[in-house]
């Protein structure tokens, strides 16, 4: 699967939310890179205690054990889910937030901004989905597809 390719015409840098310093593209590729690279809760854990060791060691401190594994090959949750929305004409993506809460540093920072900006996150979570869905099922649709 090819993300590289995946244009996300949504918003222009240097655009900011309403009020705040947050950068509107900023925000829209931690989503799709969410997106696009959620497995599962237990992957992102090993993902994050695999950082935390590395920056242990970046540090010169000493780690015990070994790494955690961490399967590649797992599919990757959300576009799964996006393949089935497309074969059951389902035009509701649900998005449970404890993913985003726990997948990545810059996923929980777009966690916490979709709890402070709800209405104005989830209209752009919507947008990047819609590129992310027409993407992989291969052209545009007319499901209205959200995120809740």
């Amino acid at each position: 699967f090819d993300f590289a390719s995946l244009e996300l015409d949504v918003s222009k840098p240097g655009q900011v939310l309403r009020g705040t310093d947050i950068e509107l593209s900023v925000a829209d590729r931690i989503y799709a890179n969410f997106l696009m690279t959620f497995r599962s809760l237990e992957d992102s854990r090993a993902r994050a205690e695999r950082r935390e060791r590395k920056e242990k060691l970046d540090r010169g401190e000493e780690v015990e054990g070994e790494d955690p594994v961490v399967d590649d090959s797992a599919p990757l949750h959300y576009v799964e889910l996006l393949k089935t929305l497309h074969d059951t004409q389902s035009a509701a993506l649900n998005l449970d937030c404890s993913h985003l809460y726990y997948h990545s540093p810059e996923s929980r920072r777009l966690y916490d901004w979709l709890c402070s900006y709800p209405q104005e996150i989830v209209v752009r979570m919507d947008a990047i989905t819609r590129s992310i869905f027409e993407h992989i099922n291969g052209g545009p649709t007319d499901l209205p597809l959200q995120v809740r």
